[in-house]
């Protein structure tokens, strides 16, 4: 089974006939899929489905049996939502990693949780019926529905549309049946399976279960007005799961005569809440479920939500619809601030800093020359960039150039939205009859003085908190109990412990790393002593100045523990000054977004993700983006690791995040650096993974230029391919020595600079002590030898006994990283060879024979002693005697004579 299919067709959970009749029509359109049936509370479908899987063997309950290894597709049907599908951990890991063809063909609306996947083929149309859509795909790609399939997906057109009565009904769906019927669809079976559930009807019989549930509605049905707006509830409860409970539901509202209901059931381990509505435009059910995680369309739509009261979510429930209904009432016209005040792109920041002050503003759009908003300016970061001395710099230069705006017919659920789940705090609308020019702004201000006059008119916004608990199966079992047991002693200290950085943004990529940073929320250095106290080791090494501390575990994994904390730098380059702060504050002050997020370790909300800067989105779609518009004035060395993650990871630097570096390194930011800081981050890139990529990012921006000159000019891309391929070369040797690799770099990037320029550039880096200069001179002594050397042996190189004894004494003193470089020069195939024995097999080559042996020999010690040593390692080297020391004793006597 596994050799035959390389695909994995699923759909939401509780499937309903439309569900059904996709995944059928999805294994025609892709016949190497397997179908995952994921159950029904549907009884008539599940009986269907179990008789089926005698004629289809592709349709499975589980995939246990597969071949995960195998599978390379991905076809979702009758839902976009990833929350709402039971993706297998094997092939989640592999959607998170972007190595499966994704393709989805649903009728739903767009939603925050839909598949964000760089290989999706989306197939989305808002009709009546995912059938309707694969209906369509179908027979454009020319595949012959079989009758039986066709009757399959009959009963999910017919069921989903309420027998083409439904207002979401369209002539797309009366298209697909049309089709239908001309591949033999037998209306008597769609007739049966719909007479049987009779969906809306007093005709179906219902089961003692789901009877009961239904007598407890009738009981507790209350009819709610809004508006213009009639809406019926029900709540009841079950000791266990209640088959065709969407169908008690319909049963209620034919009882009813509602035109819209939601009905709910608590279960012992979450509830049910499902929605129905007979016009498309009076409630949008499918909206409402979707605040509870759940999903559908207009007329109908359910979800299941975990620990809840039947209290708690009739009142949410509630909260939901007066929001949703009374916001038709405003408009952004009567919300928002206008007329606003703008910035030119042209101003300096001093001139900014003066209309703050006057207008007392926090930020302020900035426009181009036809009022069209180009950015937001935000009030601390120009008066933080006059406070550098920057303060004739244009606004552009630090607004922010990536944020949402809004046309002046947007709902105002969509301006909150806006300002409650990102970091903008400041939206601009726009007019399209006026070329889209800005005429106002909705702020957080504005919001707070609509919900002061009635908070019903507000829309509700309901965000569930992410949770990668899932995910610590990646990694080690060692670091999995570590993290639970740091969460427990955060519980008995009552702080709050999170896994934060690096390590939960390689979690998420599936990437190792060991490099574990914990933050604490109250006493970060008395945590960090209990934790060694636990683990039984020597006390946490405390770094008081920065509130951090150092605990090494007897397994040697050294953990680094921080108590959260603000982080400011007075001047530009400078160290910064740490007080205390919260979690977020200290998830700000780093570096990028894909490294400015937490997880939640303590037992309540463990594994709980706290993404306050849309740090996922960036690692999903791989940006690097810093969090502020002053991040490389506050530290240039965040330009040179913007290219090492960008790098290392695949990614790309946003837009954003790219014009920063720019306008920093246009007022010249890192001739501020210090050489100690500026050559360790020139280290670090040549120690990286990806060092030739990096180095071409450094000509891109010219920054090589800006530390020198020549080190742009004369370090091409060819010249750092070549070496990185010999090192390659040389590490597959397998030597027991090592290399100081960036060393090995510098001496090839410096090869074509003269001695005055070294000088410069090394007094520039502040390297003393290295001394790169006699190192170079060393390399340039032997590769003059060497040429000398195979010139004059010429094409009979292979065939001179003593050349092997040469090389040695040309190379004996030659560093590694020298040697190295030579091999990169001399690459032909025999100088190669003849380089290669050297240091695979005479470098480190010496005679058997001691001074001792020479002395009982009768050799008087002296310089004597060197000579003859010497003549042994020649000996030795050109084959003329063996490697055991009786031979070399023999050979010493014949020298002796």
């Amino acid at each position: 089974m596994a050799v035959e299919y390389t695909g994995i067709i699923i759909t939401h959970n509780n499937a309903d006939a439309d569900a059904f009749g996709s995944l059928i029509g999805a294994s025609l359109l892709h016949p190497d899929c397997l179908i995952l049936w994921p159950g029904s509370q549907n009884l008539k479908l599940q009986n269907i489905v179990s008789e089926l899987r005698a004629k289809k063997p592709h349709i499975l309950y589980s995939l246990s049996k597969v071949d995960m290894n195998s599978i390379s597709k991905l076809v979702v049907v009758d839902t976009h939502a990833i929350t709402r599908v039971n993706i297998p951990v094997p092939l989640l890991e592999k959607y998170t990693r972007n190595e499966l063809e994704v393709f989805i063909y649903d009728h739903h609306p767009n939603s925050d949780h839909d598949f964000k996947a760089p290989r999706a083929n989306t197939f989305v149309v808002e009709c009546g019926a995912a059938c309707s859509v694969l209906t369509h795909q179908l027979y454009k790609q020319g595949v012959s529905i079989p009758p039986h399939d066709a009757n399959f997906m009959a009963m999910g057109i017919y069921e989903d549309t309420g027998t083409f009565m439904y207002t979401g009904t369209t002539k797309f769906d009366f298209e697909a049946a049309a089709m239908l019927m001309s591949n033999g669809l037998d209306l008597s079976h769609v007739y049966d399976y719909m007479h049987d559930r009779t969906v809306g009807t007093r005709n179906a019989p219902l089961s003692e279960d789901a009877n009961n549930v239904y007598h407890q509605f009738v009981q507790s049905a209350k009819l709610y007005k809004i508006q213009d707006k009639e809406i019926w509830t029900a709540v009841a409860s079950s000791d266990h799961e209640v088959r065709n409970f969407s169908a008690v539901v319909d049963y209620l509202r034919e009882e009813k005569g509602a035109k819209a209901i939601f009905g709910i059931c608590v279960f012992p381990r979450n509830a049910v809440l499902v929605g129905r509505c007979t016009e498309r435009c009076y409630v949008d059910v499918g909206e409402i479920c979707r605040q509870f995680g759940g999903g559908g369309h207009a007329t109908a739509a359910s979800a299941r939500i975990p620990s809840v009261t039947s209290i708690e979510l009739q009142e949410r429930l509630l909260g939901f619809l007066v929001s949703m209904i009374k916001q038709d009432e405003i408009s952004l016209t009567s919300l928002m601030t206008t007329p606003v005040v703008t910035l030119s792109s042209t101003s300096t920041v001093d001139d900014s800093c003066q209309v703050f002050l006057n207008c007392n503003l926090k930020r302020i759009p900035v426009v181009d020359h036809n009022k069209q908003c180009v950015g937001v300016l935000d009030r601390a970061i120009a008066e933080k960039v006059k406070r550098h001395q920057m303060g004739s710099q244009a606004v552009s230069d630090y607004m922010e150039t990536i944020y949402s705006s809004l046309s002046l017919n947007a709902l105002p659920s969509q301006a909150l939205d806006i300002l409650l789940t990102t970091r903008q705090r400041l939206v601009p609308i726009t007019d399209m009859s006026k070329k889209n020019a800005i005429i106002g702004v909705v702020t957080r201000t504005d919001i707070v003085k609509m919900l002061m006059e009635d908070p019903s008119r507000i829309p509700v916004l309901q965000r569930n908190r992410e949770n990668v608990r899932g995910l610590l199966q990646r990694i080690p079992k060692e670091h999995q109990q570590f993290i639970i047991n740091a969460g427990n002693l955060g519980d008995s200290l009552g702080c709050k412990v999170y896994v934060v950085g690096g390590f939960v943004r390689d979690l998420i990529l599936n990437r190792p790393n060991d490099d574990i940073d914990l933050i604490i929320e109250g006493d970060g250095i008395g945590y960090a002593d209990a934790l060694a106290e636990k683990y039984g080791v020597s006390k946490a090494v405390h770094h008081g100045q920065f509130l951090t501390a150092v605990v090494t575990l007897p397994s040697g994994l050294k953990i680094d523990v921080c108590t959260a904390r603000l982080e400011y730098y007075p001047t530009p380059v400078a160290l910064p000054v740490v007080e205390l702060s919260s979690l977020k504050m200290d998830l700000y002050r780093r570096d990028f977004t894909i490294n400015a997020i937490a997880m939640h370790v303590n037992n309540q909300g463990f594994g709980d993700l706290y993404d306050f800067f849309d740090s996922v989105d960036d690692i999903n779609h791989g940006f690097v983006s810093v969090l502020h518009s002053l991040s490389f004035v506050d530290d240039p060395t965040r330009i040179f690791r913007a290219i090492r993650f960008e790098q290392r990871y695949g990614f790309k630097i946003s837009p954003h995040t790219d014009r920063l570096i720019r306008n920093a390194l246009k007022i010249d930011i890192l001739s501020r650096l210090t050489g100690g800081r500026l050559f360790h981050e020139i280290e670090k890139i040549l120690c990286d993974e990806q060092p030739v990529a990096c180095w071409k990012r450094l000509r891109h921006y010219n920054i090589l230029g800006s530390i020198h000159p020549s080190l742009q000019s004369k370090s091409k891309p060819e010249i750092m391919e070549k070496a990185s391929e010999t090192l390659n070369f040389f590490y597959q040797l397998k030597l027991k020595h090592s290399i100081c690799v960036w060393k090995y770099y510098l001496l090839v990037l410096l090869q074509h600079f003269s001695d005055a320029e070294v000088e410069t550039l090394l007094e520039r880096f502040k390297i003393t002590g290295l001394d790169m200069q006699e190192i170079r001179r060393k390399h340039q002594e032997a590769r003059s030898t060497l040429k000398k050397l195979f010139k004059e042996v010429g094409e009979g190189i292979a065939n001179e006994p003593h050349l092997p004894h040469h090389i040695w004494m040309c190379l004996k003193d030659v560093p590694l990283e020298a040697f190295v470089f030579l091999l990169m020069e001399f690459d032909l195939p025999a100088p190669r060879g003849l380089l290669v024995t050297y240091v695979t097999t005479h470098r480190d080559l010496n005679p058997s024979v001691t001074g001792a042996d020479l002395k009982a020999l009768g050799l008087k010690p002296g310089p004597q002693f060197g000579v003859v040593l010497a003549r042994v390692r020649e000996a030795l080297i050109v084959g003329d005697v063996a490697l055991d020391k009786e031979s070399q004793l023999q050979f010493v006597k014949n020298l002796l004579g």
